[in-house]
């Protein structure tokens, strides 16, 4: 895939890498309290 930046806006420039590196979330942690009930 080749882009050539000079053919798009300043704020699409700056989307597509940010929208591509956006961290993924590994795992959902979760507990449960006495008398409290669940966090995550």
């Amino acid at each position: 895939m080749q882009i050539d930046p000079s053919q798009h806006s300043a704020a699409d420039n700056y989307k597509l890498p940010t929208n591509l590196e956006v961290p993924r979330p590994i795992a959902w942690v979760t507990s449960v309290e006495e008398y409290v009930g669940y966090k995550m």
